[in-house]
């Protein structure tokens, strides 16, 4: 993927495997028009399983080489590889590694890795020296696994970045700057921008209404957005940007927002006229 067909030199655009409530391969299939990158979202659990069978990998893989689709494969959001308990840290990487076998057939661009915090807030863990420690050697084994240890991309979430940072750069990680998540939780989008851009393979772009985040990016302030899009013009290298949103009309606005924002000046009908230069 050396380069991206999207509103940005290097930047492909992407959008979740989830949008509409159809399977994995039929939600490809209805975005590759849209999109030029497929976030693949997964969840096995005693509510139900959506893990994709080897045919359906086979169909995700000529869906990709007919239509021009890369793809990037969220690993388990709720993996706490840096429990405390040793039984469920170590279940944890077992389920990350078999979707990493299960996906490598596509290829992927990037795997978006959540390190959970033994809590929410804005610190992982009141003990954060030995969560880092145990969440190390998870990262051992997920990076044996990967072709490139920078194609595991650790997101930001809501705790202080830093925490993570650590580890990404212990370890030779990417990152996946979460834009809605950065927002959400009061977070300084310009100084992780600068901070972390360079690391960044995934950027998941979406809106924050009323404290609910993941919806169109309409709802992300055109400040915040300015920021992201002078960021990305100033660092065009290959990366993908995953409008993380997940019903067709947020998709929809989204994408609208987006080309808008992008338009050359002057071409706009109505709204902000911003000044990218």
């Amino acid at each position: 993927m050396e380069k991206g067909n999207g509103p940005f030199v290097g930047l492909r655009v992407g959008a979740p495997s989830c949008v509409r409530p159809v399977g994995t391969l039929e939600n490809a299939v209805l975005l590759a028009g849209q999109v030029q990158d497929v976030e693949l979202v997964f969840w096995d659990c005693p509510e139900g399983c959506n893990l994709p069978g080897p045919e359906e990998i086979s169909g995700l893989r000529r869906l990709g080489e007919e239509a021009g689709l890369s793809y990037t494969v969220h690993l388990p959001s709720e993996a706490r590889l840096g429990s405390a308990s040793e039984a469920e840290r170590l279940g944890a990487l077992d389920q990350c590694l078999r979707w990493m076998d299960l996906c490598r057939p596509l290829e992927p661009f990037a795997w978006v890795l959540h390190l959970c915090g033994d809590e929410r807030g804005r610190i992982p863990s009141r003990d954060g020296a030995r969560w880092q420690d145990r969440c190390s050697r998870s990262l051992e084994a997920l990076c044996a696994a990967a072709e490139r240890p920078r194609d595991l991309c650790a997101e930001t979430l809501d705790y202080d970045f830093a925490w993570a940072g650590e580890l990404v750069e212990e370890h030779g990680l990417g990152v996946c700057l979460d834009v809605g998540h950065l927002v959400a939780g009061g977070w300084d989008v310009e100084a992780s921008l600068k901070r972390w851009l360079d690391r960044t393979k995934v950027l998941h772009l979406h809106g924050v209404r009323r404290g609910e985040d993941h919806v169109s990016l309409s709802w992300l302030a055109p400040e915040v957005r300015r920021q992201v899009w002078s960021a990305l013009d100033r660092d065009p290298r290959p990366r993908v940007g995953t409008l993380e949103v997940f019903t067709p009309e947020d998709l929809e606005d989204s994408l609208r927002v987006l080309a808008a924002d992008r338009a050359p000046r002057g071409s706009r009908k109505g709204g902000e006229d911003l000044d990218f230069s």
